[in-house]
């Protein structure tokens, strides 16, 4: 039981809510003071890049539209054409390994996951081992198929005993490549449309 008068009783209840309120109030401050601290080196950031985005437009803007400068850019891809061909190794007629591959990679159909590739060198001709997991026979086979309908792959010979399982085979087919590189022979993800 409370002794104290009702307005007595008020003055408290408003003075407790009063206190609660400053309290709000500064906690409000002090959260808006600290947020816009840790935005202003965001702003800053942003302010910065959108100064240099425009200068680099402004720039474009004066050199005909080109945007890098006073060289043309005709002239530009001239050049870096000039410089990838002069890196590019003359054609020889000899197999390089990453055509090989290329070529290989084309070849996977679905069901196949070659785990891996390598190779040897003899002086019969050069080897090509391929080890990897088929999902069942009929991808093993089709594989093996495309294949041995690739003149760049001389001889592909898949052990009788890749076929035993049903499913999940492991494989390892050796392949002998031939000894130059075939005209027709070009990877099937280089097609050009017409």
């Amino acid at each position: 039981m409370n002794l104290l008068p009702q307005t007595k009783q008020r003055e408290i209840v408003m003075a407790y809510r009063m206190r609660l309120a400053a309290v709000a109030v500064f906690s409000l401050a002090v959260l808006g003071i600290v947020a816009g601290v840790l935005l202003v080196p965001s702003y800053v950031i942003t302010a910065t890049k959108i100064d240099i985005a425009q200068r680099q437009l402004d720039q474009a803007s004066q050199n005909g539209g080109s945007g890098i400068g006073i060289e043309d850019p005709k002239t530009v891809v001239g050049q870096v054409e000039g410089k990838i061909a002069a890196l590019m190794p003359a054609d020889t007629g000899t197999l390089t390994p990453s055509l090989v591959v290329i070529e290989l990679l084309s070849r996977i159909s679905s069901g196949i996951s070659v785990s891996a590739v390598s190779f040897e060198a003899a002086p019969s001709g050069t080897r090509l081992t391929v080890r990897g997991t088929a999902l069942d026979r009929h991808a093993l086979a089709a594989f093996g198929d495309s294949l041995n309908g690739d003149t760049l792959f001389a001889g592909v010979n898949i052990p009788p005993e890749s076929f035993v399982k049903k499913s999940n085979i492991e494989f390892t087919i050796p392949i002998m490549l031939s000894t130059t590189t075939p005209a027709a022979s070009k990877p099937a993800a280089q097609t050009t449309p017409s």
